[in-house]
């Protein structure tokens, strides 16, 4: 699963990268959107690989290298976390409305979101160590989880209502199929996480760890690879 998705990414990553050297070759450089979602890329594939090692090393000694999962949930989280907030930047109009990002009006958001990445983290953490053995409870059915869940249905709400506002407002027929288009497609972002929930919720304890994971990082590669293609 890991080596499959490290592919996903890594080919994200390289169709990214080689994006951003047409920019600078025809333009005036990749704009500020394009460079946030290629940190978020380059968290991801490094997260990914850590799993990848992680994983492998599991296999060939039976042992379970704590520092690896932390650093590979630490970077994966970091890329989500990125990717959410290009997400509500393009909600609110940047980088579609205007060519850069007024990033003195996103503190709030960004701080919001730098809280919300922290708080799944360490939940990821503790459910890690406490949660996932349990053959009844798993870490979205204790209460941070619910409260995590809950969170990112909060911040669906706040990307649907920011991109109709930018949508009504906006005059220029560009933009505005933009929205039509996409805006609809990257809001299903906001429901992997209770997506996961759910289905995790339903399965059995020794395959749901496994479909979880998969799941996760599969949507995870999807809506960067829609990202990645809106910003070739």
């Amino acid at each position: 699963i890991s080596f499959f998705v490290f592919l996903l990414f890594g080919g994200l990553a390289a169709v990214h990268f080689y994006s951003s050297q047409r920019w600078s070759e025809f333009r005036s450089g990749p704009p500020a959107g394009h460079r946030l979602l290629a940190v978020s890329v380059l968290f991801s594939v490094l997260g990914w690989l850590c799993w990848l090692s992680f994983f492998r090393q599991y296999k060939a000694t039976g042992e379970t290298p704590d520092s690896l999962a932390v650093l590979a949930r630490l970077c994966v989280v970091i890329g989500r976390t990125l990717l959410q907030i290009l997400l509500m930047l393009l909600a609110q109009g940047e980088c579609i409305c205007t060519p850069g990002v007024t990033w003195a009006r996103q503190y709030e958001m960004m701080a919001g979101m730098t809280a919300f990445g922290c708080f799944g983290f360490f939940l990821e953490l503790w459910g890690d160590r406490e949660a996932s053995g349990s053959s009844i409870e798993y870490i979205y059915d204790t209460r941070p989880g619910v409260a995590l869940v809950a969170l990112e249905m909060m911040w669906l709400y706040a990307y649907t209502t920011r991109c109709w506002h930018t949508f009504t407002s906006e005059t220029r027929q560009r933009p505005r199929r933009f929205y039509k288009r996409y805006a609809s497609l990257l809001s299903l972002w906001f429901l992997s996480l209770p997506a996961v929930a759910l289905l995790a919720s339903v399965l059995a304890p020794w395959v749901r760890f496994r479909i979880a994971f998969l799941f996760s990082g599969i949507t995870h590669a999807l809506t960067v690879g829609v990202l990645v293609y809106l910003f070739h």
